[in-house]
């Protein structure tokens, strides 16, 4: 249980290395032509960017796979501070799953037009590049539904701070605009804030908690008072007693001769004889 709480940092840095796959997606794989270039162009840009788009389309994919973990890590958290009837949490992870579903639509259309530009006719090519610029609803939608829930939760329940929260609710507004864009880079710096914050959290967590599990070994090997017996209660206390009425009148501690142990007063307080 130890060692597992120790390593349970490591789950939501995959916010992290979702943001550091994404970007050396877009690097590796470029920017394609637009559907109304010529279809030459587009063509000979798929042709010769070949095995760049394709690694480009599988980190893609990767990058849906770690947002869908960081999201079920972050949904773990927001449902702690929900409570058991909570369900905003649940739609955060769904809206993280339709992302990944999307970005996994894109790869797939990327990677077929890089496999098969060669072999099928340039308008064919163009359709399929005018199918990729505008396979966005997907994002659309799982991005409204992961912000405006991650954020409604936050905001209610406080699992994160609040500010954090209205910020979400901002992007999904902005999710409706044509601005949508900028909303999926600015979710890209809150997802590393978010991350570091967890990760920060769940380090410290097995710290606290081994505190907390010291103190009842510390007090069991103290003797706790209400495991002794009262006999032995009653000596103890009037042994103290004893020693601070000496200090309080200034004398030397007495001796420590017939003091009242407990098996002493269990024995005087017994029958005495006649």
């Amino acid at each position: 249980m130890e060692g597992r709480g120790n390593r349970e940092w490591l789950a939501p840095l995959t916010g992290v290395a979702f943001v550091v796959v994404v970007i050396i997606s877009f690097v590796i794989a470029g920017e394609p032509p637009d559907a109304d270039e010529p279809a030459a162009e587009i063509v000979e840009h798929y042709v010769d960017n070949k095995d760049s788009i394709e690694v480009g389309a599988f980190l893609g994919a990767l990058a849906g796979t770690l947002l869908v973990f960081f999201f079920a890590y972050v949904r773990k958290v927001l449902r702690a501070a929900e409570g058991e009837g909570g369900v905003l949490s649940a739609v955060v992870l769904i809206g993280a799953a339709i992302i990944a579903i999307g970005a996994a639509i894109d790869s797939t259309i990327s990677f077929a037009i890089a496999e098969a530009a060669e072999d099928i006719e340039p308008e064919s090519v163009q359709t399929l590049q005018a199918l990729w610029d505008n396979d966005f609803i997907p994002f659309v939608l799982g991005t409204q539904l992961l912000w405006f829930a991650a954020g409604i939760s936050i905001v209610r329940h406080g699992a994160l701070p609040k500010w954090l929260g209205w910020v979400a609710i901002l992007f999904g507004v902005v999710a409706l605009t044509p601005l949508g864009f900028f909303a999926f880079i600015a979710g890209a710096v809150w997802i590393l804030i978010v991350s570091v914050m967890l990760t920060q959290r769940a380090r410290s967590a097995p710290a606290r908690a081994s505190g907390s599990r010291g103190a009842p070994r510390a007090i069991a090997r103290g003797a706790p008072p209400l495991a002794l017996p009262l006999g032995a209660l009653i000596g103890e206390v009037s042994e103290w007693l004893k020693e601070l009425a000496w200090k309080a009148s200034g004398r030397v501690k007495p001796p420590r001769g017939f003091e009242s142990h407990p098996l002493r007063f269990t024995l005087a307080a017994g029958p005495r004889p006649p």
